[in-house]
């Protein structure tokens, strides 16, 4: 990643917390993965979010941002785990 994309993607997430967003008003269950490998801002998020939703929070091992493509058989078993206790 170059510089200025660096400092885009951290001007993106910083500024995404001067948003407001009622969480409370969110009533659906919420599955946040993010790989193991992927970058800090991206795990941050991921964390922030879970936190704001009381969301279902997965580290994905051996994945970076593509962790579908890293990890299928995780994912794939991430979200059907997800989706039986939500549904």
């Amino acid at each position: 990643m170059t510089a200025d994309e660096r400092r885009k993607l951290d001007d993106a997430v910083a500024n995404y917390y001067d948003v407001e967003v009622d969480y409370d008003a969110v009533t659906a269950p919420s599955c946040h993965l993010y790989g193991e490998y992927e970058i800090p801002q991206v795990r941050r998020h991921a964390r922030f979010m879970a936190e704001r939703l009381d969301g279902d929070l997965r580290v994905i091992p051996d994945a970076g941002h593509v962790s579908m493509v890293d990890a299928p058989e995780f994912v794939v078993g991430a979200l059907r785990d997800f989706l039986d206790g939500a549904l």
